[in-house]
């Protein structure tokens, strides 16, 4: 509530009803003096920011320390003491993909050449050895390995190339001028004609440069993660509707807003998983590394004390439930990857 001035006229400014107290019966808008004065609006500012601070962060902890708690006080109307759903989802995945993008870097580097290029640099070193030392025996063989070396890379092959089973063109405009040569019943279809276009594109852009495709792909694809996890949402829900269709009680928003909450942990929980990663850089990576692990497993033991609470199922049935549909989830992430992976190959 803010401390601006009641209005001595009872009718509501936003809505007209005649209010009987100091909020809106029929809107909630607060009857008090439109005009507000600079420490007004300043105090009512603080007051929103600290208002959304403490819902936050007893959320969050109820999150953490109670499994399933936050979905079933939602299913049961006591909702006011704590962040909606769907606004703490929003916050919480632009927080994380935030620090997820800005930490994440792509690094297709040829691993094959990299070696090679230590191994050409440790037999340079040794033939500047050897040549003070002035073994010459040595210094042949050394030498010989290193002609062998630069030859090998030389033969490596630079240039890039998308196969298409059959394939007979170099460039789009001789493909397009062969199937125009073709009768109208010999000609590719839109999708066949579409896919082998971008391949062709793709040889041509990139031939010179295949590192930069790439990259450029595994960018794009980083970039829909976020569309890929926002589309399983709702498969993810449908899959509890299925696994406890016996809950009347439960309809598929019910098992929306478990799901939601089930992400958001997720998302804080990698954040976690990130910073466990950055301490590393510090020293005692086997102990981060195994608290990585921990949390991992973790996660799962969260979901089953989650899904016990919520549905109220006994250990054997939430377990093998809990079994059933990661499979399930792992199944429909599996196909959504792909799915998104072909689009931005050869058709974004």
């Amino acid at each position: 509530m803010s401390h601006g001035k009641e209005r001595h006229d009872k009718h509501c400014l936003n809505c007209g009803t005649l209010v009987a107290g100091r909020f809106c019966q029929e809107c909630g808008q607060e009857n008090i003096e439109p005009q507000e004065t600079f420490w007004g609006l300043v105090t009512h500012f603080f007051n929103d920011i600290t208002h959304f601070d403490g819902k936050f962060f007893r959320t969050v902890r109820l999150l953490f320390q109670k499994p399933g708690f936050l979905s079933k006080e939602y299913l049961e109307g006591r909702r006011q003491q704590y962040l909606n759903p769907i606004r703490m989802y929003i916050f919480t995945s632009a927080l994380f993909f935030l620090i997820f993008f800005s930490i994440t870097k792509i690094n297709l580097g040829n691993p094959e050449s990299s070696t090679r290029t230590r191994n050409l640099e440790r037999l340079r070193a040794q033939a500047g050895n050897l040549m003070a030392t002035k073994d010459s025996v040595q210094l042949v063989k050394t030498l010989d390995s290193i002609f062998v070396l630069q030859s090998d890379s030389a033969k490596t092959p630079g240039g890039f190339s998308v196969g298409v089973a059959d394939q007979k063109y170099r460039t789009k405009d001789e493909y397009l001028t062969a199937q125009e040569k073709l009768p109208a019943s010999q000609r590719d279809g839109w999708f066949s004609k579409k896919f082998k276009l971008r391949t062709l594109n793709m040889n041509e852009d990139y031939s010179a440069n295949p590192k930069a495709f790439l990259e450029k792909l595994a960018d794009g694809f980083l970039h829909q993660f976020p569309k890929i996890l926002f589309l399983s949402l709702p498969i993810f829900a449908l899959t509890f509707q299925l696994l406890y269709r016996r809950k009347r009680n439960i309809w598929y928003t019910g098992h929306g807003i478990f799901s939601i909450h089930l992400y958001i942990y997720s998302f804080l929980l990698l954040l976690a998983f990130f910073l466990f990663r950055w301490m590393k850089n510090f020293g005692m990576s086997g102990f981060w590394g195994f608290l990585q692990f921990v949390l991992f497993l973790y996660f799962y033991y969260y979901m089953y004390k989650a899904m016990r609470y919520f549905y109220g199922d006994g250990r054997g049935k939430t377990l093998a439930k809990l079994v059933l549909h990661n499979f399930i989830s792992l199944f429909t992430f599996t196909f959504l990857t792909v799915f998104f992976f072909l689009f931005i190959t050869f058709f974004a």
